[in-house]
C-alpha cells in the first residue's frame, strides 16, 4: 500500500523542454536548427523572447545567455530549477546546449540518428562536476575532413546533389560536427565541374549554399585541390595538368582558382597525390605560385598544405640539389616560403609513436612526428592531419569494426602534449582528421575525435564509458569490451603486425605491389606460404598465426562480454546492437583468416576450410543484419554495386563489405590452391 501511496504521489516526468533565446540573438538560427534536428518533439525554441518564469507547467526551462568568455567557451549551471548556458559566442552557445543534453541521457553518435532519452529528467545533480565549470577548447581547429574523392556518405550532399534534393544532408552533417564539439568541416574536389554543360554552375550553386549553411552554424569550410595533374590518381580537381610547360602555370591557376574561389570557402587544402611527384626545383616554384594566385582571387583564405607518406626510393629526393638534404618529397612543403599551414598527414589507425609496419613504405612516421615537433617548437603554424579510416580493402568495406582508431588517435594527442610539456613549448593547436565512413561504429572514431580536441579526457577509454553510460549495466558492459577490444587490436594489428591479414587485397593492390607501389601494409599470401620452406612456415606459425591466435581469442572474449543470453539482435537497443556486430565480424575475420592459412599448413585442409565456411556464413548473417539497418537513409545507395558519381568508383564504398568480396576472393584462392579448383577470384576493386 506504501508503495502504492508513493507512486501515486511521483509527479509524472517534464513532458517538454523549452529552449529560450533572445530574439536579437546571432545564435537563435544556429539553434533553432541545432533543436529541429534533434528529431525530439519535447524540444523547442522559445523564439519571442518568452520567459522562463512563465512556462507551461510540467515542462524544463533552459536559458542560452551571452557572456564574456571566448567565443567557443561555455559554463553551465542550475540556477533554482532553470537550467543556464552561458557562453561568449555561436559555437559556445550549441555547445553547452549539446553538453547539458547529454546530462540529460541525449547523445549524438551520427548525422541522421540521435539517441533520445526515454523521459526527460526532473532536475539534474547539483554537485555534478560539469556544472558551473568554465569549459574552454583545448584546440584552436577541431576539424573533419570527407575524403569526397570517396562514395562515401558526404560525397552526396558536399559534391554529388543531395538525393533528397535541397540541402538535408549537408545540415545534418554540419549540425552533427557542431554538437560533436568541432568547428571546421572539409571535403574535396573533382574534376567533374570542367566536364561542361550546367555542371559548373550546379556545383557552384549548391558549394554557395553549403557554405554558406556552415558558416550559419558557425562552422569554417575548407576544400581539397590537388596541385599537379601527374599525381592525380583519383579524378581530383588540379590546379595544372601538365607540369612540364611552367609558362602556362599562373594562367592556369588563376582560372582555376576562379572557378572554387566564389563559392566561399575559407580554406583550401592542398595535396600532391600519391606515389609519383616532380622534381623539386618545380615543386617549390609551383606551390609558392599556387599560394600567389590563390591570394589575387581571395586575399582572406588560409591554405594548407597536406604533408603525405611515403617512404620508397622513388618518393626520396634531394633539396637542394647539390650538398642538400635527402627527404620524403612531400616534406618539400615545409622549405616553401608560401604562407601556408603544413598538415602533417599519417595514414590507417598508425600513429607518430608506434610501428607503422610497412605502410606506404614506412618502418614508422618518425620523420613526420619529428617534423611536426620542430614547428611547434618553432612556434610556427602546423596542424596534425591523421585518418580515421582508409576505406580501399583495409577496414569498413572488408567489414571490420576498429575501435583502435581512437585509441591511436588518443595516443597521439596525449604524446603530442606530452612532448610539448617536456620540451617548453605550444601544445597542438590545429588538428583535421581525414574521414572515409561512418557505418559499422565508424561515426565513434570522428566524434570521439572531434571532442578529444575540445577537451582531451584522463583516458581514451572514458570516451566510451561516457558514451555508453546512458544504458547503465548494459552500457558500461559495452564500454569495457570495446575498451579492451582496442587495446588488443593495437597489441596484435600494430604491435604485431598483424593488420595485413585482416584487410583485404584487390587486384589493383597485387599489381602495386609487384611493382614496389605500396599502400595498405603487404602480407605473405596463401599461395607464398604453400611453397615456403619448413623454417620459413615455422616462422610464419610463430609471427603470424601465433598472435593472430591471441588476438581471436581476445575478441571472442569482448564478444562473450556483450553478449546478453535470450536478448535478440532485435531487442537491444540500435547502438549496442551495432557494437555487437561489429565484435563478432571481428571474430569471424580473424577465424576465417587462421583457418585459411593453417588449412595451407595442414596435410589435411578440409577440417579448416569447413571453419572458414562456418565463419563466412556466420558473417554473413551480420552484415546482413547490419546493412538492414543502416544509420544513413540513403543506406541502400552506400551498399550497391551501381552508384553513378564523379569519383572513380562506380559504387557505394560499402558495397564490397555487402558482397564480403575479400573473403570471397581468399576463398576462392585457397579453393584454387588446396581443392583442385579454377575459378578465377574476384577481383574486389
Amino acid at each position: 500500500m506504501l508503495l502504492l501511496l508513493a507512486l501515486a504521489c511521483t509527479p509524472p516526468p517534464p513532458s517538454a523542454l523549452v529552449v529560450y533565446v533572445d530574439p536579437e540573438d546571432e545564435a537563435m538560427p544556429a539553434i533553432e536548427s541545432f533543436v529541429r534536428l534533434l528529431g525530439d518533439e519535447r524540444v523547442k525554441v522559445d523564439a519571442v523572447g518568452g520567459s522562463p518564469d512563465e512556462r507551461a507547467e510540467g515542462s524544463l526551462a533552459v536559458r542560452v545567455e551571452s557572456s564574456e568568455e571566448c567565443a567557443e567557451c561555455y559554463l553551465l549551471r542550475d540556477a533554482d530549477g532553470v537550467f543556464e548556458v552561458e557562453a561568449g559566442g555561436m559555437l559556445g552557445k550549441q555547445y553547452g546546449l549539446a553538453h547539458l543534453l547529454e546530462l540529460m541521457d541525449y547523445r549524438f553518435p551520427h548525422p541522421f540518428r540521435t539517441r533520445l532519452p526515454g523521459s526527460l529528467p526532473e532536475s539534474l545533480d547539483r554537485d555534478h562536476p560539469d556544472l558551473l565549470t568554465l569549459f574552454q577548447p583545448e584546440q584552436s581547429q577541431r576539424g573533419l575532413h570527407m575524403h569526397t574523392l570517396h562514395p562515401i556518405e558526404g560525397l552526396f550532399g558536399f559534391w554529388e546533389a543531395d538525393p533528397g534534393g535541397g540541402t538535408d544532408r549537408v545540415e545534418a552533417i554540419a549540425d552533427w560536427v557542431v554538437k560533436n564539439r568541432g568547428n571546421h568541416l572539409q571535403w574535396v574536389s573533382l574534376d567533374d565541374i570542367e566536364a561542361g554543360d550546367t555542371v559548373y554552375e550546379d556545383w557552384l550553386a549548391r558549394a554557395t549554399a553549403t557554405n554558406e549553411l556552415a558558416h550559419q552554424r558557425g562552422l569554417t569550410t575548407g576544400l581539397g585541390v590537388q596541385l599537379f595533374g601527374s599525381g592525380n590518381l583519383q579524378q581530383a580537381f588540379d590546379l595544372v595538368d601538365d607540369a612540364s610547360d611552367e609558362t602556362l602555370w599562373q594562367e592556369k591557376m588563376e582560372d582555376r582558382w576562379g572557378l572554387l574561389t566564389p563559392a566561399g570557402f575559407d580554406l583550401y587544402s592542398l595535396s600532391f597525390g600519391e606515389f609519383f611527384g616532380e622534381d623539386p626545383a618545380t615543386f617549390i616554384r609551383a606551390l609558392e605560385l599556387a599560394r600567389t594566385t590563390l591570394s589575387s582571387k581571395d586575399d582572406e583564405a588560409r591554405m594548407a598544405a597536406v604533408i603525405h607518406v611515403g617512404d620508397s626510393e622513388d618518393q626520396k629526393v634531394v633539396y637542394p640539389e647539390v650538398d642538400g638534404e635527402e627527404m620524403i618529397y612531400y616534406m618539400l612543403a615545409l622549405k616553401s616560403d608560401a604562407d601556408l599551414v603544413p598538415h602533417i598527414h599519417t595514414v590507417m589507425y598508425y600513429t607518430l609513436f608506434d610501428d607503422a609496419g610497412g605502410a606506404y613504405h614506412h618502418e614508422d612516421f618518425s620523420e613526420h612526428r619529428q617534423a611536426l615537433l620542430d614547428l611547434l617548437a618553432a612556434g610556427s603554424p602546423v596542424a596534425y592531419f591523421p585518418e580515421s579510416s582508409y576505406w580501399v580493402a583495409f577496414d569498413n568495406p572488408v567489414p571490420l569494426y576498429l575501435p583502435v582508431y581512437v585509441h591511436s588517435r588518443y595516443r597521439d594527442l596525449e604524446q603530442i602534449r606530452l612532448s610539448a610539456q617536456a620540451n617548453g613549448h605550444a601544445d597542438l593547436s590545429e588538428h583535421v582528421l581525414f574521414s572515409s565512413g561512418w557505418e559499422w561504429g565508424y561515426w565513434q572514431n570522428d566524434a570521439f575525435t572531434l571532442r578529444m580536441g575540445y577537451t582531451l579526457p584522463e583516458s581514451w577509454g572514458d570516451l566510451y564509458r561516457d558514451w555508453f553510460a546512458v544504458d547503465a549495466g548494459e552500457g558500461l558492459r559495452l564500454a569495457e569490451a570495446v575498451v579492451a577490444l582496442a587495446e588488443a587490436q593495437h597489441r596484435g594489428l600494430i604491435e604485431a603486425r598483424l593488420a595485413p591479414y585482416l584487410a583485404g587485397r584487390d587486384t589493383v593492390m597485387d599489381i602495386g605491389f609487384g611493382a614496389g607501389i605500396v599502400a595498405a601494409p603487404d602480407r605473405v599470401e596463401l599461395a607464398e606460404l604453400a611453397v615456403a620452406d619448413a623454417k620459413g612456415r615455422a616462422a610464419f606459425e610463430a609471427e603470424v598465426l601465433a598472435p593472430l591466435a591471441t588476438l581471436e581469442q581476445e575478441t571472442a572474449q569482448a564478444l562473450s562480454r556483450v553478449q546478453v543470453p535470450g536478448l535478440q539482435s532485435g531487442d537491444r537497443d540500435v547502438w549496442a546492437q551495432e557494437v555487437v556486430d561489429g565484435i563478432e565480424i571481428d571474430l569471424q575475420r580473424t577465424r576465417f583468416v587462421l583457418a585459411l592459412y593453417r588449412a595451407v599448413l595442414a596435410e589435411d585442409p578440409a577440417a579448416e576450410l569447413a571453419l572458414a565456411d562456418e565463419a563466412h556464413d556466420l558473417a554473413r548473417g551480420v552484415v546482413d543484419r547490419r546493412h538492414a539497418d543502416l544509420h544513413d537513409p540513403i543506406g541502400s545507395t552506400l551498399i550497391a554495386d551501381d552508384v553513378a558519381n564523379a569519383t572513380i568508383y562506380d559504387y557505394g564504398y560499402l558495397v564490397r563489405a555487402e558482397q564480403l568480396c575479400f573473403w570471397e576472393r581468399e576463398r576462392t584462392q585457397a579453393a584454387n590452391l588446396l581443392e583442385g579448383s579454377d575459378e578465377l577470384p574476384p577481383s574486389c576493386f
